[in-house]
């Protein structure tokens, strides 16, 4: 390690360096106002005192030690815990006191201890990438406040975007584009969840500029997260690297306070060995030692078979593990074949699924039979090998093959994603309104996942058929994403020729099905379903 290089600042503070003194630190003030001024903002101890957990309490006079001229050690924080261990109603105590507590260095008392007076006009943000996200932190503030002795402050208003108060005091939650986050005058960044602040949702750009509003203010920033996956890239993975590096005396920087707590079991899905780690990576969170967290219903996650090992070593355990990226096992999906199936396109009641590309891709047109599930591939435009570069999917050939299933009284809908092709999709819904709707996969991810997760569960329970190789092909191509509103899937690189548009055909095909059956495809003389 690098001589230069304060091992306090490397190695985690412990709780004796704080009560014997070695090192100084506001933390003592800030646990103190939290305390008084703050309530439980819920569960049945709602409207008390807040209390922070012994773990919580040691977070805060880490993040707030300061050396002999007053100046914090830690520039930023990552707080790295287990889903369910309390890291919003922390950091959410936090910002309450960022705004209105002790948090500004402001001399020594009589016995030598540092004294903490507010910050001078505070902004205190609470940054996610999604609107939902921000809200799991914004909410907890809000109640916080107005549960405690804080809602007496002399003209607190505590609304669900912000809170406000005389003094130019603001805390405030922040979703919107990186370039629109730039020159805010930030004193204090909450960083939330940064496992999900991948490029594709562009996390780290927007952490880089809350990084330099928060330089030029002389602010601090906390991120928190659970274990990252990695290779994704995102801010959390990142921050991770950073951290490694500087344990290896290889940066200029030493204020990160990387605080995490890792437990690895070699196997997760025996009880004798799995709740001891539980208990280790849940800390005081667990019921066992006074906190909230059932680690019986924990390990019953663990084992549940909808959980897959690398998702649940991560979110329960706070490992880092890469894990398997694909979306269904090829066993899974091995299990849904039947050879014998096949489409009798004169009488079968069926629904349909459409996802095309222009340029450097495919488009796939699937079919799904309402009485069983049985996923037939009507059509399948992929870009030859050796194509041209000015090749694209043929609109006329695509257009005239599904308009030649709409006419079918037995074709009862089409679900279609209209990402490139909402001028032939335009046309096609002014002649046929009552069988065709729009499915967007990219731009509404909330309504994709959930349509993804339909798909998956029922190939593992083995409700669904297939026959068709170049199906399979596709399906077995697909790798998963994690996102704020859920898990999508993805091709395996951004550049890779192994296309998935016939996955995504199928998805949108089973929603059909599922749509058209819940509207009464199937009901005893029906022959159309209206889906507007």
């Amino acid at each position: 390690m690098n001589e230069n290089v304060d091992p306090r600042r490397v190695m985690l503070p412990s709780l004796e360096d704080f009560t014997s003194g070695n090192i100084k630190t506001l933390g003592w003030e800030v646990l103190a106002w939290g305390s008084a001024m703050l309530g439980q903002p819920d569960g049945e101890y709602k409207g008390q005192s807040w209390e922070y957990t012994p773990e919580q309490a040691l977070f805060i006079l880490r993040f707030y030690a300061v050396d002999d001229e007053g100046r914090f050690l830690y520039r930023r924080a990552v707080l790295e815990r287990v889903k369910g261990w309390g890291k919003s109603p922390l950091v959410a105590a936090i910002c309450c006191t960022e705004c209105f507590g002790p948090v500004r260095f402001d001399g020594w008392n009589a016995d030598g201890e540092p004294v903490g007076a507010p910050a001078y006009s505070p902004l205190v943000q609470i940054a996610a990438i999604s609107d939902s996200q921000a809200d799991n932190t914004m909410v907890l503030v809000g109640e916080m406040l107005a549960e405690g002795e804080a809602a007496n402050i002399r003209g607190i208003d505590i609304l669900l975007s912000k809170v406000t108060a005389p003094g130019q005091r603001k805390i405030e939650k922040v979703t919107a584009s990186p370039r629109g986050r730039e020159g805010n005058r930030a004193t204090f960044v909450v960083m939330d969840e940064t496992h999900l602040w991948v490029p594709a949702e562009k996390g780290p750009e927007l952490a880089a500029a809350l990084r330099r509003n928060a330089a030029k203010m002389g602010a601090r920033t906390i991120e928190t997260t659970n274990a990252h996956v990695p290779g994704e890239m995102s801010v959390a993975e990142n921050s991770y690297n950073a951290f490694l590096e500087m344990m290896a005396g290889g940066t200029y920087d030493t204020a990160l306070l990387f605080d995490s707590r890792e437990v690895h079991v070699d196997d997760i899905y025996d009880k004798n060995k799995a709740v001891p780690a539980l208990l280790e990576a849940y800390g005081d969170a667990a019921k066992e030692r006074g906190g909230w967290v059932d680690i019986e219903r924990i390990f019953a996650e663990v084992c549940d078979p909808n959980v897959k090992e690398h998702e649940a070593r991560r979110f329960y355990f706070n490992e880092k593990t890469e894990g398997k990226s694909t979306w269904i096992s090829e066993n899974d999906w091995k299990n849904c074949y039947n050879e014998a199936i096949h489409l009798d396109i004169e009488n079968d009641i069926f629904a349909l699924g459409f996802k095309g590309a222009v340029r450097n891709g495919a488009a796939a047109l699937v079919a799904c039979r309402l009485t069983d599930n049985a996923l037939f591939l009507l059509g399948l435009w992929e870009k030859p090998e050796h194509a041209p570069m000015d090749w694209e999917v043929p609109y006329a050939d695509v257009d005239a093959r599904i308009r030649n299933l709409l006419k079918m009284e037995i074709c009862f809908k089409l679900v279609a994603d209209p990402e490139h092709w909402q001028e032939v999709l335009g046309r096609m819904y002014a002649d046929y309104p009552e069988k065709v709707e729009e499915f967007w996969l990219t731009k509404n991810r909330g309504k994709a996942a959930k349509a993804i997760e339909q798909f998956e569960t029922a190939a593992k329970s083995k409700r669904l058929q297939w026959a068709d190789p170049n199906l399979s092909k596709h399906i077995l191509a697909c790798h998963t994403l994690e996102t704020p509103q859920g898990t999508i899937i993805r091709k395996e690189t951004e550049k890779s020729k192994r296309y998935i548009s016939a996955a995504q055909a199928a998805v949108l095909a089973l929603e059909a099905a599922m749509l058209s059956v819940e509207e009464g495809a199937l009901n005893s003389g029906s022959s159309f379903i209206y889906s507007f």
